[in-house]
């Protein structure tokens, strides 16, 4: 670790951590968009599926955001499975208009089924990480 053990900042151990672990993707040319590009700036989209680099990348700041994203996708993920109604996650799924590129996304979650209420409650309560707010959004 860079930092000196006596002067620490929690964002700055967080972005350590997140530099260490983010994966290097190079842009290679597609012929798909991503559902996340819908709304972007047609330039950002049409270089982005040349495979150009972007010239700004995401900020520390912006990066710590997505991972904060990921652990409330986790912990929604947790409550789905111990309900019991989780059929699946993180399947790609992709639509295509007749004469337009094809639009891939990644389906979060799939949920169906009774919710036990009683059984959910007693899976939760071994999970005493979870915040007592999120074990009262049960139904």
């Amino acid at each position: 670790m860079k930092n000196n053990l006596l002067s620490w900042s929690f964002y700055s151990l967080w972005n350590e951590g997140i530099l260490e672990t983010r994966k290097e993707r190079k842009n290679e040319p597609r012929h798909h968009i991503w559902a996340s590009e819908l709304g972007k700036s047609f330039i950002d989209v049409f270089l982005t599926l040349k495979g150009e680099e972007p010239s700004n990348d995401f900020t520390e700041t912006a990066l710590r955001k997505f991972e904060a994203g990921n652990i409330w996708e986790k912990i929604l993920e947790v409550v789905l499975v111990k309900s019991g109604v989780l059929i699946q996650s993180q399947e790609y799924v992709t639509y295509e208009i007749d004469g337009c590129l094809p639009v891939t996304g990644r389906l979060d979650f799939l949920g169906g089924g009774k919710i036990n209420k009683e059984k959910a409650m007693k899976k939760l309560k071994d999970f005493t990480w979870l915040p007592e707010n999120i074990l009262s959004v049960m139904p």
